[in-house]
Protein backbone atom coordinates (compact mmCIF):
# COMPACT_ATOMS: atom_id res chain seq x y z
CA UNK A 1 0.00 0.00 0.00
CA UNK A 2 1.38 3.66 -0.66
CA UNK A 3 1.77 4.81 2.69
CA UNK A 4 -0.43 8.16 3.75
CA UNK A 5 1.86 10.69 4.13
CA UNK A 6 -0.33 13.78 5.16
CA UNK A 7 0.59 16.86 6.31
CA UNK A 8 -1.04 19.16 8.92
CA UNK A 9 -0.16 22.22 10.73
CA UNK A 10 0.02 23.95 14.18
CA UNK A 11 -2.75 26.55 13.40
CA UNK A 12 -1.24 27.38 9.64
CA UNK A 13 -3.91 25.58 7.23
CA UNK A 14 -1.99 23.33 4.84
CA UNK A 15 -1.84 23.99 0.67
CA UNK A 16 -4.41 21.29 0.52
CA UNK A 17 -6.73 19.70 3.19
CA UNK A 18 -4.72 17.23 5.26
CA UNK A 19 -3.34 16.34 1.61
CA UNK A 20 -5.01 13.01 1.64
CA UNK A 21 -5.68 13.24 -2.03
CA UNK A 22 -4.07 10.64 -4.35
CA UNK A 23 -4.92 9.47 -7.53
CA UNK A 24 -6.64 6.03 -6.74
CA UNK A 25 -9.62 8.54 -5.29
CA UNK A 26 -9.84 10.68 -8.16
CA UNK A 27 -10.37 7.99 -10.61
CA UNK A 28 -12.60 5.71 -8.57
CA UNK A 29 -15.33 8.94 -8.53
CA UNK A 30 -14.69 9.85 -12.08
CA UNK A 31 -14.33 5.95 -13.90
CA UNK A 32 -18.02 5.83 -13.82
CA UNK A 33 -18.63 9.17 -15.46
CA UNK A 34 -16.24 8.25 -18.89
CA UNK A 35 -17.31 4.03 -19.19
CA UNK A 36 -20.21 2.97 -16.55
CA UNK A 37 -19.52 -0.09 -15.15
CA UNK A 38 -21.95 -3.25 -15.76
CA UNK A 39 -22.48 -6.04 -12.93
CA UNK A 40 -19.77 -8.59 -13.31
CA UNK A 41 -23.13 -10.85 -13.12
CA UNK A 42 -24.00 -9.96 -16.71
CA UNK A 43 -20.05 -10.75 -18.09
CA UNK A 44 -20.58 -13.54 -20.98
CA UNK A 45 -18.76 -16.33 -20.13
CA UNK A 46 -16.01 -15.74 -17.70
CA UNK A 47 -14.70 -17.85 -15.03
CA UNK A 48 -14.99 -15.75 -11.76
CA UNK A 49 -13.80 -16.22 -8.61
CA UNK A 50 -10.73 -18.68 -9.53
CA UNK A 51 -8.47 -19.76 -6.46
CA UNK A 52 -5.03 -20.06 -7.10
CA UNK A 53 -4.00 -23.44 -6.54
CA UNK A 54 -0.37 -22.87 -5.59
CA UNK A 55 2.40 -20.48 -4.54
CA UNK A 56 4.13 -19.34 -7.51
CA UNK A 57 7.19 -20.85 -8.88
CA UNK A 58 8.03 -17.87 -10.40
CA UNK A 59 11.00 -15.25 -9.02
CA UNK A 60 8.32 -12.67 -7.19
CA UNK A 61 11.61 -11.76 -5.26
CA UNK A 62 13.56 -9.89 -7.76
CA UNK A 63 11.22 -7.20 -8.65
CA UNK A 64 10.73 -6.30 -5.19
CA UNK A 65 14.55 -6.95 -3.61
CA UNK A 66 16.78 -6.82 -6.86
CA UNK A 67 18.06 -10.05 -5.97
CA UNK A 68 16.34 -13.91 -6.03
CA UNK A 69 17.42 -15.48 -2.55
CA UNK A 70 16.09 -18.63 -1.00
CA UNK A 71 13.76 -16.74 1.43
CA UNK A 72 12.52 -13.24 1.36
CA UNK A 73 12.10 -11.22 4.47
CA UNK A 74 8.84 -12.31 6.29
CA UNK A 75 7.60 -8.59 6.35
CA UNK A 76 7.31 -8.97 2.29
CA UNK A 77 4.65 -12.19 2.77
CA UNK A 78 3.33 -10.63 6.17
CA UNK A 79 -0.80 -10.67 5.31
CA UNK A 80 -0.84 -12.52 2.51
CA UNK A 81 -1.46 -16.09 1.38
CA UNK A 82 -0.77 -17.62 -1.98
CA UNK A 83 -3.62 -19.87 -2.38
CA UNK A 84 -6.26 -17.62 -1.32
CA UNK A 85 -5.86 -14.81 -4.48
CA UNK A 86 -8.73 -14.95 -6.40
CA UNK A 87 -8.82 -13.70 -10.35
CA UNK A 88 -11.27 -13.72 -12.95
CA UNK A 89 -10.45 -15.92 -16.00
CA UNK A 90 -11.97 -15.19 -20.12
CA UNK A 91 -10.45 -18.25 -21.70
CA UNK A 92 -11.45 -21.15 -24.00
CA UNK A 93 -11.55 -24.61 -21.89
CA UNK A 94 -8.68 -26.12 -20.23
CA UNK A 95 -6.32 -27.69 -22.41
CA UNK A 96 -6.96 -26.04 -25.67
CA UNK A 97 -4.21 -25.79 -28.05
CA UNK A 98 -1.61 -23.30 -27.56
CA UNK A 99 0.55 -21.75 -26.83
CA UNK A 100 -1.73 -19.36 -26.08
CA UNK A 101 -1.29 -15.28 -25.93
CA UNK A 102 -2.36 -14.08 -22.48
CA UNK A 103 -2.99 -10.58 -20.87
CA UNK A 104 -3.09 -9.98 -17.17
CA UNK A 105 -4.93 -6.63 -15.89
CA UNK A 106 -3.72 -5.04 -13.14
CA UNK A 107 -6.78 -2.46 -11.72
CA UNK A 108 -6.65 0.56 -9.72
CA UNK A 109 -9.44 -0.81 -7.48
CA UNK A 110 -10.21 -3.66 -5.58
CA UNK A 111 -12.87 -4.50 -7.90
CA UNK A 112 -11.46 -5.65 -11.46
CA UNK A 113 -11.82 -3.42 -14.16
CA UNK A 114 -9.76 -5.34 -16.90
CA UNK A 115 -12.92 -6.91 -18.76
CA UNK A 116 -14.62 -3.31 -19.81
CA UNK A 117 -11.08 -2.26 -21.20
CA UNK A 118 -9.69 -5.63 -22.64
CA UNK A 119 -12.19 -8.54 -22.80
CA UNK A 120 -13.65 -7.65 -26.44
CA UNK A 121 -10.15 -7.27 -27.73
CA UNK A 122 -8.85 -10.44 -25.86
CA UNK A 123 -11.95 -12.38 -27.19
CA UNK A 124 -11.58 -10.90 -30.92
CA UNK A 125 -7.95 -12.25 -31.21
CA UNK A 126 -8.45 -15.98 -28.98
CA UNK A 127 -6.35 -14.27 -26.53
CA UNK A 128 -6.77 -15.40 -22.21
CA UNK A 129 -7.52 -12.50 -19.82
CA UNK A 130 -6.94 -12.41 -16.41
CA UNK A 131 -7.62 -9.99 -13.91
CA UNK A 132 -6.62 -9.77 -10.33
CA UNK A 133 -9.34 -9.56 -7.44
CA UNK A 134 -9.33 -7.33 -4.52
CA UNK A 135 -5.68 -6.03 -5.31
CA UNK A 136 -6.34 -2.34 -5.90
CA UNK A 137 -4.14 0.59 -4.94
CA UNK A 138 -4.77 0.14 -1.09
CA UNK A 139 -3.21 -2.88 -0.79
CA UNK A 140 0.54 -3.40 -0.06
CA UNK A 141 2.84 -3.18 -3.09
CA UNK A 142 4.53 -6.88 -2.61
CA UNK A 143 1.27 -8.40 -2.42
CA UNK A 144 -0.03 -6.93 -5.70
CA UNK A 145 3.55 -8.17 -6.99
CA UNK A 146 3.27 -11.54 -5.52
CA UNK A 147 -0.44 -12.05 -6.85
CA UNK A 148 0.47 -10.96 -10.33
CA UNK A 149 2.86 -13.92 -10.33
CA UNK A 150 0.66 -15.85 -8.54
CA UNK A 151 -1.73 -15.43 -11.29
CA UNK A 152 0.65 -15.75 -13.85
CA UNK A 153 1.89 -19.20 -13.07
CA UNK A 154 -1.41 -20.58 -12.59
CA UNK A 155 -2.81 -19.96 -15.87
CA UNK A 156 0.55 -21.11 -16.75
CA UNK A 157 -0.79 -24.46 -15.17
CA UNK A 158 -4.36 -24.83 -16.84
CA UNK A 159 -3.04 -23.36 -20.24
CA UNK A 160 0.18 -23.38 -22.51
CA UNK A 161 1.10 -19.68 -22.64
CA UNK A 162 3.66 -18.44 -24.53
CA UNK A 163 6.19 -16.11 -22.54
CA UNK A 164 6.63 -13.88 -26.56
CA UNK A 165 2.74 -13.54 -26.21
CA UNK A 166 1.99 -12.42 -22.68
CA UNK A 167 1.40 -9.03 -21.68
CA UNK A 168 0.99 -6.88 -18.59
CA UNK A 169 -1.05 -4.38 -18.55
CA UNK A 170 -3.29 -1.87 -15.76
CA UNK A 171 -4.65 1.09 -14.97
CA UNK A 172 -3.19 3.99 -12.55
CA UNK A 173 -1.27 2.74 -9.94
CA UNK A 174 -2.50 -0.89 -11.19
CA UNK A 175 -0.30 0.39 -14.54
CA UNK A 176 2.62 1.23 -12.09
CA UNK A 177 2.73 -2.01 -10.90
CA UNK A 178 2.69 -3.93 -14.43
CA UNK A 179 5.45 -2.01 -15.19
CA UNK A 180 7.26 -3.04 -12.04
CA UNK A 181 6.84 -6.85 -13.08
CA UNK A 182 7.81 -6.49 -16.64
CA UNK A 183 10.77 -4.39 -15.95
CA UNK A 184 12.25 -6.58 -13.56
CA UNK A 185 10.88 -10.20 -15.08
CA UNK A 186 11.25 -9.53 -18.94
CA UNK A 187 11.80 -12.92 -19.09
CA UNK A 188 8.04 -13.81 -18.44
CA UNK A 189 6.79 -11.21 -21.07
CA UNK A 190 6.56 -9.45 -24.14
CA UNK A 191 5.43 -6.27 -23.32
CA UNK A 192 3.76 -3.85 -21.21
CA UNK A 193 0.50 -1.42 -21.40
CA UNK A 194 0.16 1.04 -18.59
CA UNK A 195 -2.65 3.40 -19.07
CA UNK A 196 -2.26 6.71 -16.91
CA UNK A 197 1.18 5.78 -15.72
CA UNK A 198 4.64 6.37 -16.60
CA UNK A 199 7.21 3.46 -16.94
CA UNK A 200 9.96 4.59 -15.20
CA UNK A 201 13.80 4.26 -16.31
CA UNK A 202 15.54 1.40 -14.03
CA UNK A 203 19.01 1.38 -13.67
CA UNK A 204 19.82 -2.59 -13.27
CA UNK A 205 21.76 -3.02 -16.11
CA UNK A 206 21.65 -6.49 -16.86
CA UNK A 207 17.79 -6.86 -16.70
CA UNK A 208 17.50 -3.49 -19.18
CA UNK A 209 19.54 -5.54 -21.48
CA UNK A 210 16.91 -7.91 -21.56
CA UNK A 211 13.66 -4.91 -21.45
CA UNK A 212 15.65 -3.58 -24.77
CA UNK A 213 15.95 -7.56 -26.83
CA UNK A 214 12.03 -8.55 -26.14
CA UNK A 215 10.18 -6.09 -23.96
CA UNK A 216 7.35 -3.53 -25.87
CA UNK A 217 6.53 -0.76 -23.29
CA UNK A 218 3.65 1.37 -24.35
CA UNK A 219 2.20 4.17 -22.15
CA UNK A 220 -1.71 5.08 -22.50
CA UNK A 221 -1.83 8.84 -21.18
CA UNK A 222 -4.41 11.28 -21.47
CA UNK A 223 -3.08 14.90 -22.82
CA UNK A 224 -4.36 16.18 -19.18
CA UNK A 225 -3.55 13.87 -17.03
CA UNK A 226 -1.15 14.40 -14.12
CA UNK A 227 1.12 11.67 -14.76
CA UNK A 228 1.23 13.51 -19.21
CA UNK A 229 4.25 15.41 -18.50
CA UNK A 230 6.33 12.36 -16.61
CA UNK A 231 5.50 10.04 -20.03
CA UNK A 232 6.25 12.50 -22.40
CA UNK A 233 9.15 14.57 -21.44
CA UNK A 234 11.07 11.51 -19.44
CA UNK A 235 9.84 7.92 -19.80
CA UNK A 236 9.41 7.73 -23.52
CA UNK A 237 12.53 9.50 -24.67
CA UNK A 238 14.79 7.43 -22.45
CA UNK A 239 13.16 4.09 -22.91
CA UNK A 240 13.93 4.66 -26.78
CA UNK A 241 17.17 6.36 -26.23
CA UNK A 242 18.06 3.35 -24.75
CA UNK A 243 17.54 1.32 -27.85
CA UNK A 244 13.62 -0.48 -26.26
CA UNK A 245 10.99 -0.37 -28.38
CA UNK A 246 8.76 1.88 -26.41
CA UNK A 247 5.85 4.60 -27.41
CA UNK A 248 3.38 6.34 -25.85
CA UNK A 249 0.05 7.14 -27.66
CA UNK A 250 -1.34 10.62 -26.58
CA UNK A 251 -5.18 11.00 -25.61
CA UNK A 252 -6.22 14.09 -26.89
CA UNK A 253 -8.92 15.74 -24.80
CA UNK A 254 -8.61 13.54 -22.04
CA UNK A 255 -7.68 13.30 -18.62
CA UNK A 256 -6.78 10.53 -16.02
CA UNK A 257 -10.14 8.32 -16.04
CA UNK A 258 -9.99 4.87 -17.84
CA UNK A 259 -10.48 4.74 -21.64
CA UNK A 260 -12.42 2.49 -23.53
CA UNK A 261 -11.73 -1.06 -25.32
CA UNK A 262 -10.81 0.97 -28.60
CA UNK A 263 -7.77 2.00 -27.08
CA UNK A 264 -6.80 -1.28 -25.71
CA UNK A 265 -7.14 -2.58 -29.31
CA UNK A 266 -4.87 -0.67 -30.88
CA UNK A 267 -2.16 -0.72 -27.58
CA UNK A 268 -2.53 -4.45 -28.04
CA UNK A 269 -1.74 -4.28 -31.62
CA UNK A 270 1.25 -2.74 -31.23
CA UNK A 271 3.01 -4.68 -28.61
CA UNK A 272 2.17 -7.81 -31.14
CA UNK A 273 4.19 -6.20 -33.45
CA UNK A 274 7.22 -6.55 -31.68
CA UNK A 275 6.82 -10.49 -31.94
CA UNK A 276 9.40 -11.26 -34.21
CA UNK A 277 11.70 -9.30 -31.91
CA UNK A 278 11.39 -11.11 -28.89
CA UNK A 279 11.44 -14.48 -30.89
CA UNK A 280 14.85 -13.71 -32.85
CA UNK A 281 16.31 -12.43 -29.12
CA UNK A 282 15.18 -15.82 -27.24
CA UNK A 283 17.26 -17.78 -30.05
CA UNK A 284 20.27 -15.49 -29.59
CA UNK A 285 19.47 -15.79 -25.81
CA UNK A 286 17.77 -18.76 -24.40
CA UNK A 287 17.70 -17.34 -20.63
CA UNK A 288 15.88 -14.18 -22.00
CA UNK A 289 12.60 -16.49 -22.10
CA UNK A 290 11.84 -18.22 -19.36
CA UNK A 291 8.58 -20.39 -20.79
CA UNK A 292 8.25 -22.67 -17.45
CA UNK A 293 9.33 -22.39 -13.44
CA UNK A 294 13.37 -22.92 -13.70
CA UNK A 295 14.88 -23.17 -10.03
CA UNK A 296 17.40 -20.45 -8.76
CA UNK A 297 20.46 -22.79 -9.23
CA UNK A 298 18.93 -23.68 -12.97
CA UNK A 299 18.06 -19.96 -14.20
CA UNK A 300 21.34 -18.86 -13.00
CA UNK A 301 23.14 -21.57 -14.50
CA UNK A 302 21.18 -20.35 -18.09
CA UNK A 303 21.94 -17.18 -17.63
CA UNK A 304 25.84 -18.21 -17.57
CA UNK A 305 25.97 -20.35 -20.54
CA UNK A 306 24.47 -17.69 -22.43
CA UNK A 307 27.00 -15.35 -21.34
CA UNK A 308 29.78 -18.01 -21.98
CA UNK A 309 28.79 -18.74 -25.34
CA UNK A 310 28.67 -14.55 -25.90
CA UNK A 311 32.18 -14.09 -24.95
CA UNK A 312 33.81 -17.27 -26.85
CA UNK A 313 32.38 -16.36 -29.97
CA UNK A 314 32.85 -12.24 -30.20
CA UNK A 315 35.70 -10.45 -30.51
CA UNK A 316 33.08 -7.06 -30.84
CA UNK A 317 33.88 -5.10 -27.79
CA UNK A 318 29.92 -4.03 -27.31
CA UNK A 319 29.39 -7.59 -27.02
CA UNK A 320 31.90 -8.44 -24.63
CA UNK A 321 30.93 -5.51 -22.81
CA UNK A 322 26.95 -7.03 -22.70
CA UNK A 323 28.36 -10.39 -21.73
CA UNK A 324 30.12 -8.71 -18.81
CA UNK A 325 27.02 -6.90 -17.61
CA UNK A 326 24.99 -9.83 -17.58
CA UNK A 327 28.01 -11.91 -15.54
CA UNK A 328 27.38 -9.28 -13.31
CA UNK A 329 23.76 -9.37 -13.03
CA UNK A 330 24.10 -12.83 -12.27
CA UNK A 331 26.81 -12.35 -9.47
CA UNK A 332 24.22 -10.17 -8.02
CA UNK A 333 20.86 -11.67 -8.24
CA UNK A 334 22.24 -15.19 -7.23
CA UNK A 335 25.42 -14.72 -5.15
CA UNK A 336 25.24 -17.93 -3.22
CA UNK A 337 25.38 -19.72 -6.15
CA UNK A 338 28.31 -21.60 -8.38
CA UNK A 339 26.91 -19.39 -11.49
CA UNK A 340 27.81 -16.33 -9.46
CA UNK A 341 30.88 -17.77 -8.23
CA UNK A 342 31.89 -18.22 -12.26
CA UNK A 343 30.64 -15.53 -13.32
CA UNK A 344 33.21 -13.58 -10.56
CA UNK A 345 35.76 -15.44 -11.78
CA UNK A 346 34.98 -14.35 -15.66
CA UNK A 347 34.89 -11.11 -14.67
CA UNK A 348 38.38 -10.95 -12.54
CA UNK A 349 39.86 -12.31 -15.33
CA UNK A 350 38.43 -9.65 -17.98
CA UNK A 351 39.37 -7.05 -15.04
CA UNK A 352 42.73 -8.04 -15.52
CA UNK A 353 43.22 -8.02 -19.04
CA UNK A 354 45.18 -5.09 -21.33
CA UNK A 355 43.84 -3.32 -22.99
CA UNK A 356 40.31 -3.55 -22.46
CA UNK A 357 38.07 -2.26 -25.48
CA UNK A 358 34.80 -2.95 -23.96
CA UNK A 359 35.32 -0.35 -21.34
CA UNK A 360 34.33 2.33 -24.20
CA UNK A 361 31.59 0.37 -24.97
CA UNK A 362 30.18 0.67 -21.48
CA UNK A 363 31.53 3.85 -20.40
CA UNK A 364 29.63 4.70 -23.79
CA UNK A 365 26.32 3.28 -22.84
CA UNK A 366 26.61 4.66 -19.43
CA UNK A 367 26.68 7.91 -20.41
CA UNK A 368 23.87 7.66 -22.98
CA UNK A 369 21.83 6.72 -20.06
CA UNK A 370 23.15 9.84 -17.83
CA UNK A 371 22.62 11.90 -20.73
CA UNK A 372 19.11 10.61 -21.20
CA UNK A 373 17.84 11.32 -17.39
CA UNK A 374 19.39 15.08 -17.40
CA UNK A 375 17.98 15.64 -20.75
CA UNK A 376 14.44 14.18 -19.62
CA UNK A 377 14.56 16.51 -16.43
CA UNK A 378 15.67 19.16 -17.77
CA UNK A 379 12.40 19.22 -20.13
CA UNK A 380 10.47 18.77 -16.95
CA UNK A 381 12.05 21.85 -15.42
CA UNK A 382 10.86 23.61 -18.00
CA UNK A 383 7.61 22.70 -18.76
CA UNK A 384 5.33 25.32 -17.74
CA UNK A 385 1.26 24.84 -17.15
CA UNK A 386 -0.81 23.25 -14.17
CA UNK A 387 0.30 19.84 -14.68
CA UNK A 388 3.61 20.87 -13.36
CA UNK A 389 3.25 23.45 -11.23
CA UNK A 390 5.25 24.05 -8.02
CA UNK A 391 7.40 21.06 -9.54
CA UNK A 392 9.97 22.72 -11.85
CA UNK A 393 12.40 23.80 -9.12
CA UNK A 394 12.16 20.24 -7.72
CA UNK A 395 13.03 18.74 -11.02
CA UNK A 396 15.61 21.78 -11.71
CA UNK A 397 17.16 20.65 -8.71
CA UNK A 398 17.24 17.14 -10.02
CA UNK A 399 18.33 17.83 -13.62
CA UNK A 400 21.74 19.97 -11.96
CA UNK A 401 22.62 16.48 -10.15
CA UNK A 402 22.61 14.94 -12.91
CA UNK A 403 24.12 16.92 -15.27
CA UNK A 404 27.14 17.38 -12.83
CA UNK A 405 27.53 13.32 -12.80
CA UNK A 406 27.58 13.81 -16.41
CA UNK A 407 29.86 16.09 -16.48
CA UNK A 408 31.95 14.28 -14.04
CA UNK A 409 31.85 11.02 -16.13
CA UNK A 410 31.85 12.76 -20.11
CA UNK A 411 35.80 12.63 -21.31
CA UNK A 412 35.26 15.39 -23.88
CA UNK A 413 35.83 18.49 -22.09
CA UNK A 414 34.72 20.44 -25.19
CA UNK A 415 30.85 19.44 -23.65
CA UNK A 416 32.10 20.70 -20.27
CA UNK A 417 30.85 24.24 -21.09
CA UNK A 418 27.62 23.19 -22.30
CA UNK A 419 26.91 21.63 -19.18
CA UNK A 420 27.93 24.36 -17.23
CA UNK A 421 25.10 26.89 -19.33
CA UNK A 422 22.49 23.97 -18.98
CA UNK A 423 23.49 24.04 -15.09
CA UNK A 424 22.97 27.69 -15.15
CA UNK A 425 19.75 28.36 -16.31
CA UNK A 426 18.49 25.50 -14.04
CA UNK A 427 19.75 27.11 -11.26
CA UNK A 428 17.38 29.88 -11.66
CA UNK A 429 14.88 27.71 -12.09
CA UNK A 430 15.69 26.13 -8.81
CA UNK A 431 15.72 29.34 -6.73
CA UNK A 432 12.10 30.28 -7.73
CA UNK A 433 11.05 28.66 -4.57
CA UNK A 434 7.61 29.10 -3.56
CA UNK A 435 6.92 32.09 -1.12
CA UNK A 436 4.50 30.14 0.70
CA UNK A 437 6.34 27.13 2.77
CA UNK A 438 4.96 26.39 5.76
CA UNK A 439 8.03 26.35 8.55
CA UNK A 440 8.76 22.66 8.94
CA UNK A 441 8.26 22.74 13.50
CA UNK A 442 4.59 23.86 12.47
CA UNK A 443 3.78 20.71 10.11
CA UNK A 444 2.70 17.19 11.61
CA UNK A 445 3.04 14.03 9.43
CA UNK A 446 1.51 10.94 8.94
CA UNK A 447 3.00 7.76 7.17
CA UNK A 448 1.98 4.25 7.01
CA UNK A 449 1.91 1.70 4.75
CA UNK A 450 3.96 -1.16 2.92
CA UNK A 451 6.66 0.21 0.53
CA UNK A 452 10.35 0.04 -0.44
CA UNK A 453 12.24 2.88 1.12
CA UNK A 454 12.63 4.31 -2.42
CA UNK A 455 8.82 4.53 -2.49
CA UNK A 456 8.78 6.26 1.29
CA UNK A 457 11.30 8.70 0.02
CA UNK A 458 9.34 9.92 -3.28
CA UNK A 459 6.71 9.92 -1.22
CA UNK A 460 8.08 12.53 1.96
CA UNK A 461 9.32 14.18 -1.26
CA UNK A 462 5.77 14.78 -2.95
CA UNK A 463 4.28 15.55 0.68
CA UNK A 464 7.41 17.91 1.38
CA UNK A 465 6.81 19.88 -2.06
CA UNK A 466 3.43 20.22 -1.33
CA UNK A 467 4.46 22.50 1.31
CA UNK A 468 6.58 24.75 -0.64
CA UNK A 469 9.77 23.14 0.13
CA UNK A 470 12.51 21.79 -2.81
CA UNK A 471 13.89 18.35 -2.47
CA UNK A 472 16.92 16.83 -3.76
CA UNK A 473 17.22 12.88 -4.31
CA UNK A 474 20.23 11.52 -5.83
CA UNK A 475 19.22 7.85 -5.97
CA UNK A 476 22.74 7.04 -7.71
CA UNK A 477 24.57 8.44 -4.52
CA UNK A 478 21.98 7.03 -2.16
CA UNK A 479 23.11 3.39 -3.56
CA UNK A 480 26.61 3.85 -4.32
CA UNK A 481 26.94 4.86 -0.43
CA UNK A 482 25.36 1.36 0.01
CA UNK A 483 21.58 2.43 1.29
CA UNK A 484 19.67 -0.45 -0.13
CA UNK A 485 16.62 1.57 -1.80
CA UNK A 486 14.96 -1.63 -2.26
CA UNK A 487 14.50 -2.55 1.67
CA UNK A 488 10.93 -3.11 2.26
CA UNK A 489 9.52 -0.88 4.78
CA UNK A 490 6.54 -0.79 7.33
CA UNK A 491 6.49 3.11 8.68
CA UNK A 492 3.58 3.35 11.35
CA UNK A 493 3.99 7.01 12.15
CA UNK A 494 1.06 9.05 13.12
CA UNK A 495 1.03 12.91 14.11
CA UNK A 496 4.99 13.28 14.03
CA UNK A 497 7.11 15.96 13.07
CA UNK A 498 9.80 15.56 9.79
CA UNK A 499 12.88 14.92 12.81
CA UNK A 500 10.87 11.33 13.99
CA UNK A 501 10.24 10.75 10.10
CA UNK A 502 14.24 11.07 9.56
CA UNK A 503 15.00 9.67 13.10
CA UNK A 504 12.45 6.56 12.96
CA UNK A 505 12.47 5.83 9.15
CA UNK A 506 15.19 7.16 7.35
CA UNK A 507 18.42 6.77 9.75
CA UNK A 508 17.74 3.21 10.53
CA UNK A 509 18.05 2.84 6.26
CA UNK A 510 21.00 5.11 6.23
CA UNK A 511 19.87 7.84 4.97
CA UNK A 512 19.72 11.93 6.22
CA UNK A 513 18.48 14.95 5.55
CA UNK A 514 20.47 18.28 5.13
CA UNK A 515 18.21 21.11 5.34
CA UNK A 516 18.87 24.55 3.89
CA UNK A 517 16.63 27.08 3.87
CA UNK A 518 13.39 25.89 1.76
CA UNK A 519 16.05 23.05 0.35
CA UNK A 520 15.67 19.50 1.79
CA UNK A 521 18.57 17.08 0.21
CA UNK A 522 18.62 13.05 0.90
CA UNK A 523 22.18 11.96 1.40
CA UNK A 524 23.93 8.90 3.28
CA UNK A 525 24.69 8.58 6.72
CA UNK A 526 28.29 8.65 7.33
CA UNK A 527 29.85 5.77 9.10
CA UNK A 528 30.36 7.71 11.90
CA UNK A 529 26.83 8.49 12.46
CA UNK A 530 25.37 4.91 11.62
CA UNK A 531 23.78 3.70 14.52
CA UNK A 532 25.60 0.12 14.51
CA UNK A 533 28.45 2.38 15.50
CA UNK A 534 26.73 4.78 18.02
Amino acid sequence: MIPDAATRTKGVPAPLPYLRICACCYTALTLGLVYPLPALAQDPCPVTGLKVAEESRLDWKFPLLGSSPVEAPAALSEGYLSRAQKYNLYAPPENSPGPNSLVIFVSHADRPVGQLLCEPTCAAHGVLLAELIDQGNGKPLAHRVRAVLDVLDDVRRRYDVDPDRTYLAGYSGGGQVACKVALALPEYFGGVAAFGAAAMPIDREATLLHVRDRLSIAMIVGDHDPVYPLVADYAQPWWQGMGVRAAAQILPHHGHPMPGPDTFEAAFNWLEEGLAQRRAAAKQSPSSRIAGAPTRAQWSALALADAQAELAANQDPARIDLALTSLEGIANRWPDLPAATSAKKLLADYAARKPRPWETARDARRLQSLRLTADGLDRLAHRSGSQSAGQQPAYAAQAIQSLKRLKASSPEATSHAEIDARIADLEKIAAKRTATAIPINRVRFDMKGDVTLAEGIEHLRAALARIGYEVVIDEQTLRDAGVDLDKPCKPRLQGVELDAIEGRFLRPAGVKLQRKGRVVSFVPVSPKESPANR
